[in-house]
């Protein structure tokens, strides 16, 4: 549904329908959380739970929890397809960042006994496949795989579990920004690190993504980004190349 853009058809499911026939007074939160370390839980709370999930024992952060990952490009991603084939979106650049941010883990781990767990996910189909390709294939990132235990999933299919540490590629940098105005899905992107959250986006078309809240426009993934830690990557050459002229 996230893939094709259709914002409106998920409330006509059946878990929606369900829960909409359930009174407000059978309702209660789970409000105190035992995952996250507390800059990421700070995030999650903020912006998904009004203020109010509470951390439910020490997991104080080391500074630089949460790194938002920008970068520059002329490249226009998903890449403007003049068939009639209906491709899932996926982005050459932003894989050549979270190379980048997998030999930065890679050099912080020392521990010989086990790998640390790092999860990397993305909103479509083709992110993921494209991921896979880059650390299966690719004889850089198989050699990091010594110290790291590399895991992809799409955001939905990584939902009930966690990782130490986990790399969300935001993956378009124009177009439809419905993914990103749906707030249960951007809460299960950004809630599964334990320890540290990469988000991977370029700032110049993630700063104007917006939702309504009333008559109000949230600007929540900028908002985001300026209460973090910024780290700007420089991207090197790639094979494949995107075409760059026609609309999506």
């Amino acid at each position: 549904m996230a893939e094709t853009g259709t914002r409106s058809l998920e409330l006509y499911t059946y878990v929606e329908e369900v829960y909409a026939r359930i009174p407000e007074h059978a309702f209660t939160m789970l409000n105190r959380q035992y995952r996250m370390v507390d800059e990421i839980s700070a995030i999650i709370s903020k912006y998904f739970y009004q203020g109010k999930l509470l951390n439910g024992k020490e997991h104080n952060s080391l500074p630089g929890s949460v790194i938002w990952a920008d970068y520059l490009t002329e490249s226009l991603w998903p890449v403007s397809d003049s068939s009639n084939t209906k491709r899932s979106p996926y982005n050459l650049d932003e894989l050549e960042v979270i190379k980048d941010i997998l030999r930065i883990e890679a050099s912080m781990y020392n521990n010989t006994e086990r790998k640390k767990q790092i999860s990397i996910i993305a909103p479509y189909k083709g992110q993921k496949s494209k991921l896979i390709h880059m650390i299966n294939r690719n004889p850089e990132v198989i050699e990091l795989k010594r110290n790291i235990n590399i895991k992809v999933d799409t955001v939905d299919s990584i939902q009930g579990r966690d990782s130490e540490v986990v790399i969300f590629s935001i993956t378009r940098n124009h177009g439809t920004s419905f993914f990103f105005s749906n707030y249960k899905r951007l809460n299960v992107a950004f809630s599964r690190a334990k320890q540290k959250l990469w988000i991977v986006g370029q700032r110049s078309y993630t700063d104007r993504v917006y939702h309504w809240e009333g008559d109000e426009k949230v600007y929540m993934l900028r908002e985001i980004a300026d209460s973090c830690v910024n780290k700007f990557f420089s991207l090197k050459e790639h094979i494949e190349k995107p075409e760059v002229n026609g609309a999506e």
